[in-house]
């Protein structure tokens, strides 16, 4: 999967249609990309079916007794909500074409939040998320924001992918080192 992005200006941004990962266009060129992450559609799909079925099985509970209190209905829109918001998260993300994370010499792209580059210069810290609800990549920039990967729905688990960013990030330093210091001779 690894593949060509296009060049990308100062600002990070890449060529192409501008939105998550519509831009991106493998070419021959494998040396382009350091690695890039597809979402687990089977894991996809799954979570798509429970976020439909939990609100129409509380419906049908709701259905097999006396009547429908008022209470319950708002019950139901606040769970059909939440359940359908998360739902059409997942869609968004099914609906992507190409990978959804990038990594490359100069920096990494989530694109699902969009097509700009995340330098390694700027990244101060990458470690794994430790939550209840939530998987991924916590990661610390030089400026204090942050640039998580969400790694629910990837094909590469938090631990692994941890490793592999601090592994380039680790490349990345190497290279820059040895560039400045041919710099100086």
């Amino acid at each position: 999967m690894a593949g060509k992005l296009p060049q990308s200006d100062a600002r990070g941004a890449r060529g192409g249609s501008g939105a998550g990962g519509a831009g991106w266009q493998a070419e021959a060129e494998e040396d382009a990309a350091l690695a890039s992450y597809a979402i687990d559609r089977p894991r996809a799909w799954f979570l798509l079916a429970t976020h439909c079925l939990l609100p129409a099985f509380i419906l049908w509970r709701m259905l097999q007794g006396e009547g429908v209190a008022r209470e319950d209905l708002v019950a139901l829109l606040v769970v059909a909500a939440v359940f359908g918001f998360a739902g059409w998260s997942v869609v968004r993300e099914l609906r992507a074409p190409g990978p959804a994370l990038v990594l490359e010499r100069d920096g990494f792209r989530d694109l699902r939040r969009g097509p700009d580059l995340v330098p390694w210069e700027q990244v101060m810290e990458a470690s794994m998320k430790r939550g209840i609800l939530s998987r991924g990549v916590k990661i610390v920039l030089a400026d204090g924001s942050r640039a998580d990967i969400d790694t629910s729905l990837l094909r590469i688990r938090p631990r692994k992918l941890t490793g592999e960013i601090v592994e380039a990030l680790r490349r990345w330093q190497a290279t820059h080192e040895a560039a400045e210091e041919a710099e100086e001779t």
